[in-house]
């Protein structure tokens, strides 16, 4: 009966510890977009307001998703689609749990959504696909017709409490297409982010990059650090990783490599990849800005990464030949991503006798 009793009052103050970090708030939406392979952008439901609930010891963030489908009940939210037929975004109702860190990074896992439209049945809404992905500040890959892309969201600016979320599934729909929600809301009140769990942080980035040739035959050689904060990677090779180099500024366009889960050779907290001809790790595109789908990037003549955890830290090696470096120069944010969390700094590329170094 003791035991029961203490059972019972550990529980109830648990429970009243959680009450007392737990923090309301709502996120406002300013730009609802459908987003994917064919994206529409800018579809309406400027204003709503989606209550949130934070709970800063756990880092536990908690979207009231009821909020968007009370209004606007499944099919969903409709909007056009500006050739004819309409659209409908459709979520999931009832509150979703995800988690905020101390970088302003949001992850809502297995967030339920459909894609309805009327274009095979005019004023019929007929369903599309569905579809429960991560929707999530940062980076993340998504196949469609046996092409990879990069899609990414923007974490939670402090000064102005924005924060951006994307997630998208395969649906077959005429033809093979990503497609999902794009939400940029603003958050209120801001939460004072070293309240929250640590998150992951990109400590050091630094390497060189060897010309060559022609274009699209650069070498690149890279070491990053990254400290893991509350939340170690998993590195069983179940989750994929991706590298980002963006310029800073101006249009260059970002070198994204991938490696899909499954292709890592696992020994310990070390993951592996030996790739002798581009098929393993795989240069791919940034989403579509457009309906119009740029050409897939020139494929890598392949290299090594490797990936060693401790508790603390994961070190990530990469040498990679067949890439294209030339947009990379001056300040460029580097970003790393393992499974659904990402760590990004800004480096500076200078250049060298044979080439680029950068730290």
């Amino acid at each position: 009966m003791r035991r029961m009793l203490f059972a019972v009052t550990v529980t109830a103050v648990a429970l009243v510890t959680a009450r007392v970090h737990a923090a309301p708030a709502t996120c406002t939406v300013t730009q609802l977009d459908v987003v994917g392979t064919f994206p529409f952008y800018r579809v309406g439901a400027v204003g709503l307001v989606l209550p949130v609930d934070i709970d800063t010891a756990t880092g536990r963030f908690t979207l009231q998703r009821d909020a968007f489908t009370t209004p606007y009940p499944s099919p969903g939210f409709k909007f056009q689609t500006g050739f004819g037929p309409f659209g409908w975004l459709d979520w999931d109702p009832g509150p979703i749990d995800g988690t905020i860190d101390s970088n302003g990074q949001v992850v809502l896992p297995n967030f339920g959504m459909r894609f309805w439209t009327d274009f095979s049945t005019p004023n019929v809404a007929g369903l599309a696909g569905s579809m429960t992905p991560n929707l999530t500040t940062g980076i993340q890959a998504q196949s469609a017709a046996n092409r990879y892309w990069l899609f990414f969201g923007r974490g939670l600016d402090t000064s102005s409490g924005s924060l951006r979320l994307e997630g998208t599934g395969l649906i077959n729909f005429q033809l093979p297409l990503q497609t999902g929600t794009g939400l940029t809301c603003t958050l209120a009140p801001i939460p004072n982010l070293a309240d929250l769990p640590k998150g992951p942080t990109l400590v050091s980035a630094k390497g060189k990059v060897k010309a060559g040739p022609a274009a699209h035959d650069d070498e690149l050689t890279l070491t990053a650090a990254v400290l893991n904060g509350a939340r170690a990677p998993v590195l069983d090779g179940s989750q994929d990783v991706l590298l980002r180099l963006k310029p800073a500024s101006g249009p260059g366009e970002a070198l994204n490599l991938l490696v899909l889960a499954g292709n890592f050779r696992v020994k310990g907290k070390k993951l592996s990849v030996q790739d002798g001809d581009g098929s393993l790790i795989t240069a791919i595109s940034d989403q579509p800005p457009t309906q119009d789908q740029p050409p897939a990037p020139f494929a890598t003549s392949g290299g090594s990464l490797v990936v060693k955890g401790s508790k603390k830290r994961t070190t990530f090696i990469y040498k990679v030949k067949g890439v294209e470096t030339g947009q990379l120069t001056g300040a460029v944010d580097v970003t790393i991503g393992v499974g659904p969390r990402s760590a990004s700094r800004q480096v500076t590329f200078t250049p060298g006798k044979k080439g680029p170094k950068f730290h």
